[in-house]
């Protein structure tokens, strides 16, 4: 549900104490990752070398519908609303870490904290047993590197756990680059770890709705994934 903008007035400022979540020790040390920018693709420097960002790799696949849409409001509205969407998704992100992290925290923004609030209840029903979260991988038989934004239990099953946010209701048909992002974290994390991890989960708030819980497999989507690898090194 949506709540009042009177409601969202009073409740703007929100002080939040996560309930607490169980993490779990992986037996395995993360370590922080430098990134190199090459024109406006990501590296991350890892043991093995320079290796592209998933999120880098997969921006070669064809944006038709968000080239469609540029047109349709032309490129400075584009721009603009984009802008806010990057910077709605990073205060988003922030806050979700925080909240995951077990760190009490305050949210001063009305909008962030409608948002927060309907994932709120996704993630104390569904999410705990917490392995990693914003934390660096690679894989040198991917050669890819990039961020996971969270792993842990999703109803009681290992998950890579990937939060986006929307203006509109999306299908699955429409983020099929976020199943492949997320198999490519999946098969990082076992590569490092031994672990293995088959369900990708995508939690995505819908700023005109409510939020979208999408769990697919890893295996339907990892070949996808090596295919638009094998293509990025050909750009």
């Amino acid at each position: 549900m949506n709540y009042s903008i009177a409601q969202l007035k009073k409740d703007r400022v929100a002080n939040i104490v996560p309930r607490p979540f169980v993490w779990r020790n992986t037996n395995f040390t993360f370590k922080s990752l430098n990134t190199t920018m090459v024109g406006d693709k990501r590296f991350y420097h890892t043991p093995y070398g320079l290796y592209p960002s998933v999120t880098t790799i997969l921006s070669i696949s064809p944006k038709e519908t968000i080239e469609q849409w540029k047109k349709a409001v032309g490129e400075k509205e584009a721009k603009r609303i984009s802008g806010l969407a990057l910077r709605h998704g990073k205060e988003l992100h922030d806050i979700l870490e925080k909240y995951l992290g077990n760190e009490p925290f305050a949210i001063q923004n009305a909008f962030l904290l409608n948002s927060f609030k309907k994932l709120q209840k996704i993630l104390d029903k569904s999410v705990d047993n917490i392995h990693a979260l914003e934390t660096p991988l690679f894989s040198k038989f991917l050669k890819a590197a990039g961020q996971v934004d969270c792993i842990a239990e999703f109803n009681k099953r290992l998950s890579v756990i990937d939060f986006k946010t929307a203006k509109d209701a999306r299908t699955e048909k429409d983020i099929e680059s976020y199943f492949m992002q997320t198999s490519a974290y999946a098969v990082m994390f076992e590569e490092m770890t031994g672990t293995p991890i088959s369900n990708l989960v995508i939690i995505m708030a819908v700023e005109l709705g409510d939020p979208l819980v999408f769990v697919k497999r890893r295996d339907d989507y990892i070949w996808d994934f090596v295919k638009v690898r094998g293509d990025f090194d050909k750009t």
